[in-house]
């Protein structure tokens, strides 16, 4: 692409000779033109993760982004087409019942490292939800 540049008054009232403007200054009169738009931003999911919850009451979750061509997190995919996060599960008690005793955590996204930030570890649901986190900290039990 061409365009046409000239020296200018300050107010852009009058044209002046080049010579009369910082050279320095001057806006390139060539650019290069990009003939395709780049690919919109497209929505991409990880793994589920394992099912968990009560009898009969699982639940699975799973990161979903919003991403551009080249991997960068954006804002600008369409809403309305966007994948779920979370879904039910059939949990059988027999189950429920082999993984109570198991120490991992049920959230493996941003969600225990918030419960140990903010100190919810005391608490029977988020120690059960972030087991794992919680026991590492060794900030699990009462106080």
């Amino acid at each position: 692409m061409v365009r046409h540049v000239y020296c200018m008054t300050s107010d852009k009232g009058m044209y002046l000779d080049d010579s009369e403007c910082e050279t320095s200054r001057k806006p390139a009169t060539i650019a290069t033109c990009v003939k395709m738009a780049c690919p919109q931003p497209q929505w991409f999911v990880h793994e589920w993760t394992e099912c968990a919850g009560r009898c009969e009451e699982g639940w699975q979750r799973r990161q979903v982004e919003c991403k551009t061509h080249d991997g960068e997190i954006s804002d600008q995919c369409d809403l309305n087409s966007r994948p779920i996060d979370a879904r039910r599960c059939e949990m059988s008690c027999e189950e429920e019942l082999a993984t109570q005793d198991e120490c991992i955590d049920n959230y493996n996204f941003a969600y225990c490292p918030l419960v140990l930030k903010f100190r919810f570890c005391d608490r029977e649901y988020f120690l059960k939800m972030c087991c794992k986190t919680c026991q590492i900290s060794g900030a699990a039990g009462y106080s």
